[in-house]
């Protein structure tokens, strides 16, 4: 009666699959492009921030560290700046809180969404939408004719002083009898002249002898020097 053989531990025993387990799936590795691309896209769709400076897109790293993603760009004076998440939204939110001075070396703008339920035409992209240039440089629409006929200079509302004309009568504006002749003369009426004061009659009340220079007042024909 000697021992009795004995199988394998349980333990070192080559343990199967079994039907019901199956094949443990592979975790799919994210590259580095594939990130910045998704970062790229939440960056559009959540906080419209897009790239506007695609050259310096390029230059923008973004790797892997550790269990995290960091994106990474260098400004003018080479000095790094960097933002790290978990994922490719997470970075998204740290790079929209980035001021704009630092936003633009990653080559990211913020852009205004458009209004829902219109549609930019023409005449909403021009700068002037006055009756000067508006009618030339677009078309024009209707109800709008005879914007850009030219006028008379003659009608109101234009800046234009017809010669020997005057449209202001009052507030100190040129005179049409202005001794010196001209439009832009504007003459001045003194409340005194040779000493005396004018009446309303443009007439001296009195009249005052002015002496000559160099003569006393009492004196006729002394001079003073």
């Amino acid at each position: 009666n000697g021992p009795v053989a004995r199988g394998p531990s349980p333990s070192r025993r080559d343990v199967t699959h079994t039907t019901w387990q199956g094949d443990t799936p592979e975790a799919k590795v994210v590259s580095a492009s594939e990130m910045k691309s998704a970062l790229e896209e939440w960056l559009a769709e959540l906080f419209g921030l897009v790239v506007t400076d695609a050259k310096k897109w390029e230059e923008v790293k973004v790797e892997h560290n550790g269990i995290s993603w960091a994106v990474h760009t260098l400004n003018l004076e080479a000095v790094s700046l960097s933002k790290e998440g978990s994922t490719a939204k997470g970075l998204a939110e740290k790079l929209s809180t980035m001021p704009m001075t630092e936003l633009r070396h990653f080559g990211l703008r913020f852009v205004t969404p458009a209004k829902e339920g219109t549609v930019a035409t023409e005449n909403d992209m021009e700068p002037f939408l006055s009756e000067g240039p508006h009618p030339g440089r677009c078309k024009v629409e209707d109800g709008a004719a005879g914007l850009s006929v030219a006028r008379s200079l003659e009608d109101s509302r234009k800046r234009y002083i017809a010669s020997g004309k005057d449209s202001f009568k009052i507030l100190c504006q040129s005179q049409v009898d202005a001794p010196q002749g001209g439009r832009r003369f504007i003459g001045t009426r003194d409340s005194l002249q040779n000493g005396a004061i004018l009446k309303e009659d443009t007439q001296d009340r009195g009249f005052v002898p002015m002496r000559k220079p160099g003569y006393a007042a009492t004196q006729t024909g002394n001079r003073l020097w």
